[in-house]
Parts: structure tokens; sequence; C-alpha cells
């Protein structure tokens, strides 16, 4: 009987061992969602609160939980030294953090204090050794986010420290991170490198601006840098956003004079054009979709590879008139000339097969199918359709 208990005791002695060491391989979550009592126990505990900010569809969230929250230095560092918590983003709470702390990309790990400011934030998937240096990083009151404001807003101004806090910021998509690069621009004297030209092009927010103008008066030197489609799209962002606060692309006679009043000839004619497009693809008004982009190509060629792919697909998808569906093959071809890929060798090959012309069509997409082949990439839907044409030719 002894034997029996003294057995007994072990095992469950055991398990208690078992249990506390797999507890220690991981970070541990609080269940807790009230965030009035977490804040009171950070500062009862003097530490800070981790918020792991993530989305349940998020591939790079799903990593982080599996590969770098269960490694057992990231978990001992991080449950001896905060207050863990996950937020979903599905959920009500999840929506009105994101808007409190600016979360705009998941996972997004904020370092909060016991009065809920920002300490410190990382966002995306790291490393468990990157990881564990970002915790060190929020704990230490003289590299953390909240000891870099802290100087900025005393006034340091040199262009080492504006250039460096700008690239942090960055990296974890800051609340403050235009207004240090709108510092960074004003510190720069060379803003005609590719680095700065990408850097307006991607934090620049108003039409008013300095960094605006510079980028309208350099057209060319921004799309041989972002390519034409991304500076389109740019600039007709910042302009909707002043100007119209409802939903959706306004009705194209307001764009037209909303853009004639904002920019210079003849980029307000083209944009103008660029944005009929996207309204009449949202309005399903193929009609006048397809008639506007055979226009718009025509009289703005484009030598973007990407940007003929797209729209030829798009008329292969939407479009059914055989006159257009011509001009949709010129986009294609021209894309293939540019560079010859799998995904527009298939989209050139698809035209065809909707045109009838079977024997170029198949020529086209084992042409695709090689390319992939080549390269490792996947090519089933090429495959159905050479299916297709296989079939029809019979």
């Amino acid at each position: 009987m002894l034997h029996k208990i003294i057995c007994f005791c072990s095992a469950v002695c055991l398990g208690s061992f078992y249990a506390a060491a797999q507890e220690q391989t991981s970070i541990q979550f609080l269940e807790n969602r009230d965030w009035t009592a977490l804040f009171t126990q950070a500062k009862a505990e003097q530490k800070l609160l981790f918020v792991n900010y993530y989305a349940s569809w998020c591939g790079s969230c799903k990593w982080m939980e599996t590969q770098v929250f269960t490694d057992s230095a990231v978990a001992a560092f991080y449950n001896k030294n905060f207050i863990n918590v996950q937020v979903n983003t599905e959920q009500d709470e999840g929506h009105q953090l994101a808007q409190t702390y600016a979360v705009r990309a998941y996972p997004t790990m904020l370092y909060l204090d016991g009065d809920g400011k920002l300490i410190h934030r990382a966002v995306g998937s790291k490393e468990p050794n990157r990881f564990l240096s970002i915790g060190r990083t929020a704990v230490d009151p003289e590299r953390c986010f909240a000891a870099l404001e802290k100087r900025l807003d005393a006034g340091e101004r040199n262009l080492q420290f504006v250039s460096r806090l700008m690239q942090v910021f960055t990296d974890a998509m800051h609340p403050r991170t235009a207004e240090v690069v709108q510092l960074y621009l004003e510190l720069q004297p060379d803003w005609n490198t590719p680095e700065t030209i990408r850097l307006i092009a991607a934090h620049t927010q108003q039409t008013d601006t300095k960094a605006f103008r510079y980028m309208i008066e350099n057209r060319t030197a921004f799309e041989r840098e972002i390519g034409r489609q991304t500076y389109l799209n740019t600039i007709r962002k910042m302009v909707l956003k002043e100007t119209f606060r409802q939903s959706g692309l306004p009705a194209p006679d307001a764009l037209q004079t909303i853009l004639q009043q904002k920019l210079p000839e003849p980029l307000a004619t083209q944009l103008f054009l660029h944005m009929q497009l996207s309204y009449y693809l949202s309005k399903n008004d193929i009609s006048n979709y397809s008639v506007t982009a055979v226009k718009y190509y025509n009289q703005y060629p484009s030598t973007d590879l990407q940007e003929l792919n797209a729209v030829a697909w798009t008329f292969y998808e939407r479009v059914d008139d055989p006159a257009l569906l011509q001009e949709a093959v010129k986009w294609a071809k021209k894309s293939v000339d540019l560079n010859s890929y799998s995904f527009n060798n298939e989209t050139l090959a698809a035209l065809y097969y909707k045109l009838g012309d079977q024997a170029n069509a198949k020529q086209t997409v084992e042409k695709a199918i090689a390319h992939a082949k080549a390269n490792k990439e996947n090519y089933n839907s090429a495959l159905e359709l050479l299916y297709k044409i296989n079939k029809t030719e019979k």
C-alpha cells in the first residue's frame, strides 16, 4: 500500500513538473479582457502589457504562435517581464483597439504601460532571436520608442537621429511615421535618390505639401522607381482622401472638376481617364469600361508589363466583343515582349482561346507551362486552359 502511495505521489509530482515545464515553453497569455484591471495590474507589478494583435486568417500570426511564442528563451523572457494578452481583430474589442493604436497590419505587437501609453511596437512576423531583441528594447528606458519620441519632442533634430527614427518607425508602422518622414525630408538636401523618391511616394498624404509638388514636378523619376500604375494610384488616393468623404469613387463629372483644380495638365486628363476605368469597373459597366480602356491605352501607352497583363486579363474575363478582345491581345503581346513569363503567356493564350484561335492558344499556353516548370511555379490554371483548348479541337 505504501508503495502504491509513493508511486501515486511520484506520478502527481512528475505530472506537475511536466505541466510546469510545458507552461515555460510558451508565452502565457491571460484570458482576462478587463482592460482597467489589466492596466492596474501592470502598474502594481511595474510591468508593461504585451498585446499581440492578430487575425485568425493571418498566416504570419499562426507562424508566430507555433514557432516563436513557443521558443523557450522567448517564453521565459516574456512571462517574466510582461503581462501578456492577445486580441483578435475580428472581435469588437479588436476594432476599438485598432483605432486607438493605429493597427493596420497583422501581427502587430504593442507594448503598453499601466496608463495605456504606447511604449514600443513591432509589426510582422519575427524570428525568435529578433522577437526577443524587440522585447528587450521595449523594457529599455533609453531605447524604446517612447524614449525616442521624448528626444524628438525635446527638439533633437540632427539628420542621423531623425534618419534612424524614421527607419524604425516605418518598420513598425508607428502612428507618427508620416510626421518623422516629413521632418527627415526637411533635413535631407537631396531628394533625387531612389530611396528618397520611394519614401516620398509611400508617406506623402496631402496635396498642399512640398513633397506632393515634388511628385508632380518629377513625375518621370517617380514612375521609373515605383511604376506608372502605382504613381497614378498614389496621386488619386491623396486627391480623393482630401475631397470626398463617402466610400467609393465619385461620378466622372465630379472627378474631372476636382482633378482639374488639384493637378496640372496633362496629368489631370490622364488621371481622369485612369479613374474612370476603376469607376466603371466598380459599377460593372463593362461597356463603358472597355471603350474607356481602349481609349486610355491608345492615348497613354504603357511599358509596365504587369499593368498591361492586368487589363488584358480583365478583358478576357469580362469582355465579349471580338474587336475589343483584339485590343487586349495587343496589350498581352506587349507584356510578353517586355519580358516573357508564365502568367502573361497564359493571359495571351486565354485571349486567343476566347477568340477561337486554337492554334495560337495551344502554342502560347504550352509556352506558359514550360516557363512555369522551369521556374518551379504552379501551372494548374494553365493546364486547365490547355485541357479546354484540346477539348475544343476535338
